[in-house]
């Protein structure tokens, strides 16, 4: 019998900036790369297609695509989860759905990260991509509030 996996990883997260800061950080080129990718190419557009290049070894270019803006509230991207990420590496019927959502309260704001749709790919890969994507948001994330706290 197979352990119970999750199907999402969720982080809940004060930050300690003003809502339309952290927006710019999860929903613009720029943002992006102050805090997760080195590299972030493409056009932040619904339905496009962006390169991440995290420049650390034995890592190649990971592709995401904007599947959501709504400006300052959520913003929604699609990938590959764990390390072999190219577009094209497995069905696209297989790509896990990451949501930022953003709530103002008082002087910051309120960050809902969720990575869902583990239950989509297939076993022989889902504990490793869980294991890899939950230590990897757990370290972005970190970074992410440095930046925008800072």
């Amino acid at each position: 019998m197979d352990a119970i996996l999750p199907t999402e990883i969720r982080r809940e997260m004060m930050i300690r900036a003003p809502k339309s800061k952290v927006w710019n950080a999860v929903a613009s080129l720029d943002g992006l790369k102050s805090w997760f990718a080195a590299v972030v190419d493409g056009v932040f557009a619904e339905g496009e297609t962006l390169r991440l290049d995290f420049q650390v070894e034995n890592c190649d270019d990971c592709f995401m695509v904007v599947k959501e803006i709504s400006p300052e509230d959520r913003v929604a991207f699609q990938w590959h989860p764990g390390e072999d990420c190219p577009i094209d590496a497995y069905p696209r019927k297989e790509m896990t759905t990451i949501t930022f959502e953003l709530y103002e309260q008082g002087d910051g704001t309120s960050l809902v990260m969720v990575e869902s749709g583990f239950d989509r790919v297939p076993l022989s890969r889902r504990a490793k991509c869980l294991e890899l994507n939950t230590g990897g948001w757990d370290y972005e994330l970190k970074e992410l509030v440095e930046v925008l706290e800072q």
